[in-house]
């Protein structure tokens, strides 16, 4: 054992997690690998389907985090028919890309 343990302060105890919290860590990591695949596969698009109480915005909010800390920028969040999809597809609607 090191002298350095006797200058680390103690660690607090981690507190639980809310569930809400816990279902935004469950969609985070649901739409990492699918972001991920994407961005490997560009043939192939995930289906996003919501669950109870689940609302597009949130969803659509927490997508454009995954997709920015995986520095995915092709990979989008598609609409169809009032489905959702994730594909490495450019964005047919929206804001247009600045240049």
């Amino acid at each position: 054992m090191s002298a350095d343990v006797l200058d680390r302060p103690p660690r607090r105890p981690q507190r639980e997690l809310s569930p809400r919290e816990r279902r935004r860590l469950a969609l985070e990591a649901a739409l990492e690998n699918a972001i991920s695949s994407a961005k490997v596969d560009p043939s192939a698009a995930f289906r996003v389907d919501l669950e109870q109480g689940e609302k597009v915005p949130a969803v659509r909010l927490a997508f454009n985090r995954v997709r920015e800390r995986l520095a995915a920028g092709g990979v989008n969040l598609l609409s169809r028919d009032s489905v959702l999809f994730i594909a490495n597809r450019p964005q047919t609607r929206g804001r247009r890309a600045r240049t």
